[in-house]
Parts: structure tokens; C-alpha cells; sequence
């Protein structure tokens, strides 16, 4: 019932977004569910990271095994 499969959502060339659109959470997550990890964008966005934990990885790594 809650499966997903490859295709569901959009076919191959279908536009996602469009231009002029805000980037906000659901357009980041958008294109990190079809696996882009970069954006062209006009103006280059203000933003500060905290990271206070080693959970993060870089783009294209695979996070490790939780083990407790």
C-alpha cells in the first residue's frame, strides 16, 4: 500500500520546477528525490548550516550503519 515505485510521480524530461520558483524545503527535497545535488540559481542564497552531530555525510556518501 505505501510503495513507491521508480516513475510513479513524473516521467523522463518532465519539468519539476519552474523557473523563477523559490527555493524552499519541498523544491530541495524534490530534486534530492530524483538525485540532483546542485541548482542553477540567479542570485546565491544567505544561508547558515549547523551541524551538531556527526550524522551528516558528504553529497554522494553513504551514512554508516547505526549501531548502538
Amino acid at each position: 500500500m505505501n510503495v513507491h515505485r521508480k516513475g510513479e510521480d513524473r516521467k523522463a524530461g518532465d519539468r519539476l520546477v519552474s523557473k523563477g520558483t523559490v527555493i524552499t524545503p519541498a523544491v530541495i527535497g524534490t530534486g534530492a528525490s530524483i538525485g540532483k545535488t546542485h541548482a542553477m540559481v540567479t542570485a546565491l542564497p544567505r544561508v547558515v548550516i549547523l551541524s551538531t552531530g556527526d550524522e551528516l555525510v558528504e553529497i554522494g556518501d553513504a551514512p554508516q550503519l547505526h549501531i548502538r
